[in-house]
């Protein structure tokens, strides 16, 4: 018997929880588009509010839309992978419910699968403040980064890491280990290096627009030790992954020295905003190198992210982009030099060069706001203070005042204090 039901292009997956204040404006941009061979698969992960009654409402109506309820909660990742195992499209994709995207936005990814039948099509990720829904400029250049490391023969996974709301992918690509991760918020990582390391093909549509809408509050907003202990998940089965389905080439180790580099980063932040304590810290350290030093010939690591060598032989974790401001470090003083030395064993350049260009950008970052010399001298002091040692006190007032081209008037300054 001939079947009348229209092929299904692409599958969208919703992952829902407690979702009621701003669901409904993601239905209605789903409502909108204007292809029409979609189905949309509403998980609901043990919502208790009111969130799942728009969903339920339009899925009276509309026999595209179905709706499945984890008997546990599962989290998002979980989630996506229900939605996932039951979707019946050529194509799948999986939104948030607090985001939008513009009513052709299937229509151009899947246009551009018809043109090219790439495996995954991916658009462009827009920021939108809540309030008053204007565009935060400026727009994702991922897609712009993507296309130059594939022009360099460079492996797709390396780079498309994130904004994986913003693609569609085959459905016949999926096996049962391409799955999102255990992580409560960064299952999506796992997620895309499981898919794009699989050799799939790519193609981009820079007019298909996603609406990241920025709420306050959100977890992806927030910088917390909780968020950063769940970082340590996601990065411990992207190295699993590597040990057992992978190969550990060069790109695979940069890949791996990115992601330990982004976990030191939310780490920098997290304790930028709450105290923690100092066994918290230790611990979060411990987990870290933990993680390193399961990669066969770590140390290669050194090459793409140089601060790693801290983690592993000084138990400290560097602030991020240390190597172009130092005035966001939020490690004591002594650490900092610490990594200094660290820094010449990893890579065998001179410390003093390396401060010299630290504190020049730095300078020039400073008089750009306004600082006077009087501002930039002080401060120089006043960082000079935590440095041990009078010797190495000397050497660090010298090579500042060399970063200033001022080196023998600081001299003197040095000695009548």
């Amino acid at each position: 018997m001939k079947n009348d039901k229209p092929e299904i292009k692409i599958s969208v997956v919703i992952p829902v929880y407690n979702a009621e204040t701003y669901i409904s404006r993601c239905i209605e941009s789903l409502k909108a588009q204007t292809l029409q061979e979609l189905e949309f698969i509403f998980v609901d992960d043990c919502s208790d509010d009111q969130g799942m009654g728009p969903v339920k409402k339009w899925a009276d109506s509309d026999p595209r839309v179905r709706v499945l309820r984890n008997e546990h909660n599962l989290g998002e990742g979980g989630s996506r992978n229900r939605g996932i195992e039951a979707a019946r499209g050529i194509y799948i994709n999986t939104i948030d419910p607090d985001d939008q995207v513009a009513e052709n936005y299937y229509e151009l990814l899947y246009a551009k699968a018809v043109e090219t039948s790439a495996d995954i099509i991916k658009g462009t990720r827009i920021k939108i403040e809540e309030n008053t829904m204007r565009e935060i400029s400026p727009r994702s250049q991922l897609n712009d980064i993507i296309a130059a490391g594939l022009a360099k023969g460079e492996p797709l996974y390396l780079h498309l890491h994130y904004e994986h709301t913003t693609i569609i992918f085959k459905r016949e690509r999926l096996d049962e280990h391409v799955r999102y991760g255990k992580s409560p918020n960064a299952a999506d990582t796992t997620f895309l290096l499981r898919l794009c390391a699989k050799g799939c093909s790519y193609a981009a549509e820079n007019e298909a627009y996603y609406y990241y809408i920025q709420r306050k509050g959100t977890s992806t907003a927030q910088y917390s030790f909780k968020r950063s202990k769940n970082e340590l998940i996601s990065l411990k089965e992207q190295v699993d992954y590597f040990l057992t389905d992978g190969t550990f080439d060069e790109y695979a180790y940069k890949y791996c020295a990115n992601r330990f580099y982004a976990c030191s980063a939310r780490f920098i932040h997290a304790i930028e905003g709450e105290e923690i304590s100092p066994r918290d810290k230790i611990g979060y350290i411990s987990e870290l190198k933990d993680q390193i030093f399961r990669i066969p010939d770590y140390n290669k690591l050194y090459k793409t992210v140089p601060e790693l060598f801290a983690v592993t032989e000084l138990d400290l974790v560097p602030a991020p982009r240390l190597n172009t401001d130092i005035s966001i470090c939020t490690e004591e003083i002594t650490d900092w030099m610490a990594f200094l030395a660290a820094y010449k064993k990893a890579t065998g350049k001179s410390v003093n060069e390396k401060l010299v260009t630290l504190l020049t950008s730095y300078f020039h970052k400073r008089k750009k706001t306004g600082a006077s010399y009087g501002m930039l001298k002080n401060e120089i002091f006043q960082i000079g203070t935590g440095v041990k040692g009078f010797k190495q006190k000397i050497d660090f007032y010298i090579i500042a005042l060399k970063a200033l081209g001022k080196t023998i008037q600081w001299k003197k300054i040095l000695i009548k204090r």
